[in-house]
């Protein structure tokens, strides 16, 4: 929600998904000295009567996005506007300083438009692309299981990519601490990985869009002789990409007991298999 204000710049309430409401006063050039500028509730031109009522003082810097604000004073001062008052930023100018820089917010069809800016509220997605394109999903000691905090988290990507067509895979990569021997490790963040592809799935998303890999202890983003580091270590990554998912050629392995034909493997991946000398009879 932005209102233009001549010879200055411009004023702007802004909301974006899964965020705070913020304000932010941009300048056509610098205009304010840096430092404080005062920020007051005065009554419109055509109702000159009533005195000011302080709001306090903001940090002012002196570039384009001269005033920015977070979201307890820019909801008093949208409350301030939707009741008939102007809102009235005050600061030295940086040019000559005998001259004080006033700036103020008018309230001629606010409420118009902060109806419509409400609406759009409504609307919003819980969460924006930034907060949920790369992300962990963290794990307790020796379990697969998801936790509450993680299943909303979930639910936020489900609900965005729902929204968002754009989305067209998702690269799900699991990871464990250092406890246990190795094998149980790549075991332990295979299950978890699958965990969280079979909840994506079972909330819409086609499986051929994931790209599920495990890792085992391989990564570590902490140190897993503390506690705190491999409560870190243990996760799932689940990352989002606008890039369709690579296509992955079907790797047929023959098996013997425990043992997997590497020479297969390497011929299902491209490279030629190893060349065997004729057995040459006596």
């Amino acid at each position: 929600m932005a209102q233009p204000i001549p010879e200055f710049g411009k004023a702007v309430f802004f909301h974006e998904a899964g965020e705070t409401l913020h304000f932010y006063l941009e300048a056509d050039s610098p205009r304010m000295k840096s430092g404080r500028a005062a920020v007051k509730i005065i009554n419109p031109i055509w109702k000159p009567d009533g005195k000011a009522r302080s709001l306090g003082y903001v940090d002012v810097r002196q570039d384009q996005s001269s005033i920015d604000i977070e979201e307890k004073l820019a909801n008093k001062m949208l409350q301030e506007l939707y009741a008939g008052q102007q809102v009235q930023f005050s600061r030295q100018s940086w040019y000559d300083a005998a001259q004080t820089v006033s700036v103020a917010i008018s309230n001629v069809n606010f409420r118009a438009a902060y109806d419509q800016y409400v609406t759009c509220l409504a609307d919003l997605l819980p969460v924006n692309l930034a907060q949920i394109e790369r992300t962990s999903l963290v794990f307790k000691p020796g379990q697969e299981l998801l936790s509450d905090k993680e299943t909303d988290f979930l639910d936020d990507i489900l609900v965005y990519v729902d929204a968002d067509k754009t989305i067209q895979s998702f690269y799900i990569d699991g990871h464990s601490d250092s406890q246990g021997t190795r094998s149980e490790n790549l075991e332990t963040s295979k299950r978890r990985a699958e965990k969280v592809m079979k909840y994506l799935v079972a909330g819409g998303i086609e499986r051929d869009k994931i790209v599920l890999r495990w890792h085992g202890e391989r990564y570590p983003v902490a140190s897993n002789r503390t506690a705190a580091g491999r409560a870190q270590n243990r996760r799932v990554t689940v990352r989002l990409s606008k890039e369709p998912a690579p296509q992955m050629p079907e790797i047929q392995t023959a098996v013997a007991g425990n043992a997997i034909d590497t020479e297969a493997l390497k011929e299902a991946l491209g490279e030629p298999p190893k060349k065997v000398p004729p057995t040459i009879a006596p």
